[in-house]
């Protein structure tokens, strides 16, 4: 299918469409004043906690990129990494979808390195991992699931993701083996396209031999998605709710799956959506739902504050070196 028939998937009618509609179902279901009641009632120690678990989420993604980096020979500091990922994060809560952060951290670290197709590489790596270690713990704590979610079965849905995320795996560390097969058998018009991911290839097919990176990168992914859990598990203790850990473990990290869709409308509308419909299987009111989800979103924000600093620094220093 032609690219243009898909653009109407990023369309900014599209995505306000999505947000309005959310926000409307959600409105039947939940009561703002309570909502705003809860968030007065909040336990500050809780939500200081969550934020710190934040802020412990993002230096831990922060070195897993690191050392992907570091698997295709390219050194960066940590801080310098903090802070383009900080400002990529700051950024993602007010352009569509989580993934513009990744394209903020690719553009700013492929400027400065000057290695583009390796830096994309571990990006693209980065969230295959980040995909990986939801699917291995969903199967993990399969037997706590639901046997349906939003009129899914579980097990099938699970399975189906595992499955197509070995296939994407596969692909990614064989794609310069791929793209050589297929080079040959390429009409000639596609031969200029094919040459220019070659580099791409081999920078993605170099991590088959670093097996000790990609071990110690999934075990990062899991950390980071237990320590996201654990800080909405401390928002909904600030609230006085009661809804066990391992529904956190289970659900937050599709919640936070569900904002790398294209369409995704930053932090707000989808991700409140998914948070009510998932949390309501195990028995959390809509109401404490979507205030936690709301309040979850406003630590990760004060986590990403600094980022937006950052962009005022940088582009307020850029304008001083251009005046004549």
């Amino acid at each position: 299918m032609p690219p243009g028939r898909l653009a109407w998937l990023g369309s900014s009618w599209l995505r306000i469409a999505l947000t309005a509609a959310v926000f409307w179902a959600l409105s039947r279901f939940v009561d703002a004043g309570e909502i705003v009641t809860l968030g007065r009632r909040a336990s500050m120690p809780w939500l200081a906690a969550a934020v710190a678990l934040y802020a412990a989420d993002q230096a831990l993604a922060v070195y897993k990129w690191q050392l992907l980096l570091a698997g295709l020979g390219l050194r960066a500091p940590f801080w310098s990494l903090f802070r383009t990922a900080t400002s990529g994060a700051f950024v993602a809560f007010f352009v569509p979808s989580a993934l513009s952060a990744d394209l903020y951290k690719g553009l700013a670290t492929a400027r400065s390195l000057g290695a583009g197709a390796r830096v994309t590489s571990s990006i693209v790596l980065e969230r295959l991992l980040g995909i990986a270690s939801i699917v291995v713990v969903g199967l993990l704590c399969l037997g706590w699931l639901p046997r349906a979610i939003a009129g899914l079965d579980s097990a099938a849905t699970l399975g189906i993701g595992a499955v197509v995320l070995a296939g994407g795996m596969g692909c990614f560390l064989h794609a310069d083996s791929i793209l050589r097969f297929v080079e040959g058998r390429l009409p000639r018009r596609f031969a200029a396209l094919a040459s220019r991911l070659e580099e791409l290839a081999r920078a993605f097919g170099s991590y088959r031999q670093q097996r000790a990176i990609l071990v110690a990168t999934f075990l990062l992914s899991i950390a980071i998605q237990l320590a996201r859990s654990a800080a909405a598990f401390f928002v909904a203790c600030a609230v006085g709710d009661t809804t066990p850990f391992w529904a956190f473990v289970v659900f937050v990290p599709y919640v936070y799956l569900v904002n790398l869709l294209p369409f995704a409308t930053s932090r707000f509308g989808l991700e409140q959506g998914a948070f009510v419909v998932l949390f309501a299987t195990v028995g959390m009111p809509a109401d404490v739902a979507m205030t936690v989800s709301l309040l979850s979103v406003l630590a990760s924000l004060v986590v990403a504050l600094p980022g937006g600093l950052w962009l005022v620094a940088d582009r307020a220093a850029l304008r001083h070196r251009l005046r004549p």
